[in-house]
């Protein structure tokens, strides 16, 4: 029988296969319970592990009476294209002109259909997440302040890339696939632009065409 993992670690599956890539989530929701005379709400914390072993990635959900992690999600795949996009508007002004060329379509797009909707909690694994199950994009571009991007290329956007590749999405740093870039560093910052296939494509466009108003 094997013994349950304490806490912070990986389950005994994760620790059996080093090449599984493996997201462990905190998400809060609120319950409300109904009573003879009154309602009550209360917060409840449901713990999610994202696993994938070179496959779609599942969602494994902490059931507390069962002290385990029971399959609530599998084989999640993102739509080709999705409703959110997810950036921190706060550096807008260090933006280069593709990203901020990006973002004015999500709000105002040309054809004058419905806008994205902005989702970002400022963090990379809630924010991701969120695009795992509901597709859109998740950018941290670089910038005039962090001009080789912020996150952690080996530690941060590997991971993520591929559990979004493998749901069917993209992961890219605006010129090439993260997965394909090789580090130079332990501590090495990448910019990332992760989700549905589609609006990937869309960012890479925009900053593609940036670049090349830049050589004329």
């Amino acid at each position: 029988m094997e013994s349950r993992p304490r806490e912070g670690e990986a389950p005994a599956c994760v620790r059996r296969h080093p090449g599984v890539s493996h997201v462990q989530t905190t998400t809060t929701t609120t319950t409300t319970t109904t009573t003879k005379k009154k309602k009550k709400n209360f917060l409840t914390l449901s713990i999610s592990q994202v696993l994938s072993i070179g496959e779609e990635p599942s969602v494994f959900t902490l059931d507390p009476s069962l002290g385990e992690f029971v399959l609530t999600q599998p084989r999640v795949r993102l739509p080709p294209r999705g409703t959110i996009f997810s950036i921190n508007e706060g550096n807008t002004s260090l933006w280069d002109a593709g990203t901020a060329a990006y973002v004015k379509s999500c709000k105002f797009p040309a054809d004058g259909g419905k806008p994205k909707s902005a989702r970002y909690v400022g963090s990379m694994v809630a924010d991701v997440h969120r695009t795992l199950l509901y597709g859109g994009v998740f950018l941290y571009p670089a910038d005039t302040k962090s001009t080789r991007g912020k996150l952690r290329l080996l530690y941060e956007c590997y991971p993520m890339a591929y559990v979004l590749e493998r749901a069917g999405g993209r992961a890219v740093s605006g010129s090439q696939a993260i997965l394909d870039i090789h580090p130079g560093g332990i501590h090495e910052r990448c910019p990332i632009f992760l989700g549905s296939a589609d609006d990937v494509a869309d960012v890479e466009a925009a900053i593609a065409a940036d670049a090349a108003s830049l050589q004329i």
